[in-house]
């Protein structure tokens, strides 16, 4: 992964990272690295996603905000994000949030025995109490006339 994001970072090393994926087909791990078709795609990805710092946007939150991550999100270090908007917040002065990690749930939420793309088409279910949580969230904040 430090090579990928180097070669995507840099534009260099892609062909070093291609040996070691081809070296590593079939092995169950190559599935979490997300490889790339092609350096000018890798590239891409980076400049779009991989460079994007949320803080100043969350910073800036006055309203109530509801976030949740899934326990096992292979793309996303959950404690660290929980502690970047934590920190967010409170720069902003929101006291109106919750945060909600959900066991053996991915970074789609879905229900997975692991964050692997592999495992992804076999997936079904939320975890329990997913919509439930959202819809109580949302009422406790929102009047609805009857």
């Amino acid at each position: 992964m430090r090579l990928k994001f180097e070669a995507a970072r840099t534009g260099k090393g892609w062909e070093q990272l291609q040996t070691i994926a081809e070296k590593s087909r079939g092995e169950r791990w190559l599935a979490y690295t997300n490889m790339s078709r092609s350096p000018e795609r890798l590239r891409q990805i980076y400049a779009t996603y991989m460079t994007y710092d949320p803080a100043p946007a969350l910073e800036e939150l006055k309203i109530p905000v509801l976030v949740y991550w899934g326990e096992s999100d292979s793309y996303v270090p959950v404690a660290e994000s929980i502690e970047i908007f934590k920190r967010a917040m409170n720069k902003s002065g929101n006291k109106d949030y919750t945060i909600k990690v959900f066991p053996k749930a991915r970074q789609d939420l879905v229900e997975g025995e692991s964050g692997s793309p592999r495992i992804s088409a076999r997936l079904k279910s939320f975890p329990a109490g997913f919509w439930k949580m959202k819809t109580d969230w949302l009422f406790r904040r929102v009047k609805v006339s009857k």
